[in-house]
Protein backbone atom coordinates (compact mmCIF):
# COMPACT_ATOMS: atom_id res chain seq x y z
CA UNK A 1 0.00 0.00 0.00
CA UNK A 2 1.32 3.42 -0.93
CA UNK A 3 1.50 5.74 2.09
CA UNK A 4 1.15 9.41 1.38
CA UNK A 5 2.42 11.99 3.75
CA UNK A 6 -0.35 14.43 4.60
CA UNK A 7 0.97 17.89 5.10
CA UNK A 8 -0.97 19.73 7.79
CA UNK A 9 -1.91 23.27 7.04
CA UNK A 10 -2.79 26.14 9.32
CA UNK A 11 -5.60 28.56 8.79
CA UNK A 12 -7.06 31.55 10.53
CA UNK A 13 -10.54 32.93 10.15
CA UNK A 14 -11.25 36.63 10.56
CA UNK A 15 -14.83 37.86 10.86
CA UNK A 16 -15.78 41.53 10.62
CA UNK A 17 -18.93 43.38 9.74
CA UNK A 18 -19.51 46.69 7.99
CA UNK A 19 -21.38 48.13 5.07
CA UNK A 20 -20.00 46.76 1.81
CA UNK A 21 -20.66 47.22 -1.85
CA UNK A 22 -20.79 44.14 -4.05
CA UNK A 23 -21.34 43.76 -7.73
CA UNK A 24 -19.99 43.26 -11.17
CA UNK A 25 -17.59 45.81 -12.58
CA UNK A 26 -15.88 46.08 -15.93
CA UNK A 27 -16.81 46.14 -19.59
CA UNK A 28 -18.43 43.62 -21.92
CA UNK A 29 -14.99 42.19 -22.69
CA UNK A 30 -13.85 41.80 -19.11
CA UNK A 31 -16.04 41.62 -16.02
CA UNK A 32 -15.25 40.81 -12.43
CA UNK A 33 -17.27 40.34 -9.27
CA UNK A 34 -15.93 42.68 -6.58
CA UNK A 35 -16.61 43.49 -2.95
CA UNK A 36 -15.55 46.81 -1.47
CA UNK A 37 -15.72 47.76 2.20
CA UNK A 38 -13.82 48.18 5.46
CA UNK A 39 -14.76 44.74 6.75
CA UNK A 40 -12.89 43.05 3.90
CA UNK A 41 -9.51 44.49 4.90
CA UNK A 42 -10.28 44.04 8.60
CA UNK A 43 -11.23 40.38 8.02
CA UNK A 44 -8.00 39.80 6.11
CA UNK A 45 -5.96 41.39 8.91
CA UNK A 46 -7.83 39.33 11.51
CA UNK A 47 -7.17 36.08 9.64
CA UNK A 48 -3.46 36.88 9.43
CA UNK A 49 -3.41 37.81 13.11
CA UNK A 50 -5.20 34.54 13.95
CA UNK A 51 -2.42 32.63 12.20
CA UNK A 52 0.32 34.53 14.01
CA UNK A 53 -1.36 33.97 17.40
CA UNK A 54 -2.05 30.30 16.59
CA UNK A 55 -5.81 30.78 16.91
CA UNK A 56 -8.64 29.59 14.70
CA UNK A 57 -11.20 32.43 14.75
CA UNK A 58 -10.86 36.13 15.52
CA UNK A 59 -13.76 38.56 15.43
CA UNK A 60 -13.99 42.34 15.51
CA UNK A 61 -16.08 44.48 17.84
CA UNK A 62 -19.06 44.58 15.45
CA UNK A 63 -19.38 40.77 15.44
CA UNK A 64 -18.70 40.61 19.20
CA UNK A 65 -21.57 43.01 19.88
CA UNK A 66 -24.18 40.91 18.05
CA UNK A 67 -23.21 37.52 19.50
CA UNK A 68 -25.26 36.56 22.56
CA UNK A 69 -22.92 36.72 25.57
CA UNK A 70 -24.60 33.73 27.21
CA UNK A 71 -23.99 31.52 24.19
CA UNK A 72 -20.45 32.27 23.04
CA UNK A 73 -17.23 32.39 25.01
CA UNK A 74 -14.65 34.89 23.81
CA UNK A 75 -11.71 36.91 25.05
CA UNK A 76 -10.08 40.12 23.91
CA UNK A 77 -6.65 39.50 22.40
CA UNK A 78 -5.60 42.65 20.57
CA UNK A 79 -6.55 46.01 19.05
CA UNK A 80 -6.48 47.28 15.51
CA UNK A 81 -6.77 50.87 14.34
CA UNK A 82 -8.75 51.61 11.20
CA UNK A 83 -8.07 55.24 10.37
CA UNK A 84 -8.85 56.86 13.75
CA UNK A 85 -11.13 54.12 15.07
CA UNK A 86 -9.93 51.62 17.67
CA UNK A 87 -11.22 48.09 17.00
CA UNK A 88 -11.14 45.48 19.74
CA UNK A 89 -10.15 42.01 18.51
CA UNK A 90 -11.63 38.94 20.21
CA UNK A 91 -10.83 35.27 20.03
CA UNK A 92 -14.01 33.26 19.54
CA UNK A 93 -13.40 30.27 21.76
CA UNK A 94 -16.50 28.14 21.95
CA UNK A 95 -20.25 28.03 22.01
CA UNK A 96 -22.02 27.07 25.19
CA UNK A 97 -24.31 24.17 24.46
CA UNK A 98 -26.98 23.35 26.99
CA UNK A 99 -28.26 19.81 27.06
CA UNK A 100 -31.60 19.10 28.67
CA UNK A 101 -30.86 16.19 30.96
CA UNK A 102 -27.15 15.55 30.67
CA UNK A 103 -25.91 17.58 33.66
CA UNK A 104 -22.53 15.83 33.86
CA UNK A 105 -21.70 16.97 30.32
CA UNK A 106 -22.87 20.50 31.16
CA UNK A 107 -20.49 20.50 34.13
CA UNK A 108 -17.59 19.39 31.90
CA UNK A 109 -18.52 22.07 29.32
CA UNK A 110 -18.58 24.69 32.07
CA UNK A 111 -15.13 23.65 33.33
CA UNK A 112 -13.59 23.63 29.87
CA UNK A 113 -15.19 26.91 28.83
CA UNK A 114 -14.14 28.81 31.95
CA UNK A 115 -10.41 28.50 31.22
CA UNK A 116 -10.22 32.10 29.98
CA UNK A 117 -11.82 33.65 33.09
CA UNK A 118 -8.43 34.44 34.70
CA UNK A 119 -7.21 35.96 31.44
CA UNK A 120 -10.33 38.12 31.15
CA UNK A 121 -9.98 39.17 34.81
CA UNK A 122 -6.36 40.18 34.09
CA UNK A 123 -7.51 42.36 31.19
CA UNK A 124 -10.20 43.98 33.33
CA UNK A 125 -7.69 44.66 36.14
CA UNK A 126 -5.20 46.14 33.68
CA UNK A 127 -7.85 48.47 32.24
CA UNK A 128 -8.70 49.62 35.78
CA UNK A 129 -5.04 50.35 36.54
CA UNK A 130 -4.66 47.43 38.98
CA UNK A 131 -1.45 46.15 37.42
CA UNK A 132 -0.32 43.94 40.34
CA UNK A 133 -3.69 42.22 40.34
CA UNK A 134 -3.52 41.78 36.56
CA UNK A 135 -0.07 40.18 36.86
CA UNK A 136 -1.35 37.75 39.51
CA UNK A 137 -4.25 36.67 37.27
CA UNK A 138 -1.93 36.27 34.27
CA UNK A 139 0.62 34.22 36.23
CA UNK A 140 -2.14 31.87 37.33
CA UNK A 141 -3.47 31.65 33.77
CA UNK A 142 -0.03 31.03 32.27
CA UNK A 143 0.71 28.18 34.66
CA UNK A 144 -1.98 26.25 32.78
CA UNK A 145 -1.48 27.89 29.37
CA UNK A 146 2.25 28.56 29.04
CA UNK A 147 2.23 28.75 25.21
CA UNK A 148 -0.57 31.33 25.02
CA UNK A 149 0.71 34.26 22.93
CA UNK A 150 -1.94 36.86 23.88
CA UNK A 151 -1.22 36.46 27.60
CA UNK A 152 2.50 36.89 26.89
CA UNK A 153 1.69 40.09 24.99
CA UNK A 154 -0.45 41.33 27.89
CA UNK A 155 2.45 40.65 30.29
CA UNK A 156 4.70 42.76 28.08
CA UNK A 157 2.10 45.51 27.92
CA UNK A 158 1.64 45.56 31.71
CA UNK A 159 5.38 45.85 32.24
CA UNK A 160 5.50 48.64 29.64
CA UNK A 161 2.65 50.50 31.38
CA UNK A 162 4.35 50.10 34.75
CA UNK A 163 7.78 51.13 33.47
CA UNK A 164 6.43 54.22 31.69
CA UNK A 165 3.90 55.14 34.38
CA UNK A 166 1.00 55.03 31.89
CA UNK A 167 -2.64 54.08 32.23
CA UNK A 168 -4.11 51.70 29.72
CA UNK A 169 -6.14 54.50 28.08
CA UNK A 170 -3.04 56.69 27.78
CA UNK A 171 -1.26 53.80 26.06
CA UNK A 172 -4.14 53.33 23.60
CA UNK A 173 -4.12 57.04 22.84
CA UNK A 174 -0.39 56.81 22.01
CA UNK A 175 -1.07 53.92 19.62
CA UNK A 176 -3.55 55.79 17.42
CA UNK A 177 -2.10 56.35 13.95
CA UNK A 178 -2.26 60.14 14.23
CA UNK A 179 -0.05 59.98 17.35
CA UNK A 180 2.62 57.65 15.94
CA UNK A 181 5.91 59.08 14.66
CA UNK A 182 6.19 59.69 10.92
CA UNK A 183 7.24 56.58 9.01
CA UNK A 184 5.66 54.14 11.49
CA UNK A 185 3.50 51.53 9.80
CA UNK A 186 0.51 50.18 11.64
CA UNK A 187 -1.88 47.48 10.50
Amino acid sequence: MNKQKIVPFKFGIGLASSECYMGTIGSDEKRAWKSIGKSLSISKTLSQLALSLNMKILIDQSIHDVLPKVEFQRRIVDYLFEETTEIEVYQLISQYIKKNDEWIYELKDLESSSWANEYNSAIDSMKQGKLDEAIAYLKSFQLKNCEDKPSQQVFNLIYYLNENDLTYNEYLEQQKPENLPLGTTYT
